[in-house]
């Protein structure tokens, strides 16, 4: 297998949020991001070099400007189901397993509630 050579990193934000209050054209905010980053691509930029880009999806902002905050009033917030989903879709990506990731995703999550005693044990103590 070809090693590849990674040419940049990039983060490419996906969603929306709502804010509490306006913003104004021409003004330079500085923005505090929360974002989950469910998952990676990579473009071939056919010249012998990729791209990796990372898509952070976006739960929660806040803006900030001289005369003060401009929170977010909405903010999504991942379940821990989506949280799970998201830990065995990046190992998927990152080992590159030889299967189709819904029946890796099936399969992880059969080992995970089989497997369920022996996991929480070693952080619970009767």
């Amino acid at each position: 297998m070809t090693k590849l050579k990674i040419n940049e990193y990039s983060l490419r934000f996906i969603g929306k949020t709502a804010i509490s209050g306006n913003l104004e054209r021409s003004v330079d905010y500085q923005f505090k991001v929360t974002a989950a980053v469910p998952k990676a691509s990579i473009e071939d930029n056919d010249d012998g070099t990729v791209d990796v880009i990372y898509h952070a999806k976006l739960i929660s902002c806040e803006a900030e400007t001289k005369t003060g905050k401009v929170k977010s009033v909405a903010s999504k917030k991942w379940s821990k189901s989506q949280r799970l989903r998201f830990r065995i879709e990046n190992y998927f990506d990152e080992q590159g397993v030889e299967l189709e990731k819904e029946t890796f995703y099936d399969l992880s999550m059969e080992k995970i509630i089989e497997h369920f005693p022996e996991i929480i044990s070693n952080y619970f103590k009767p």
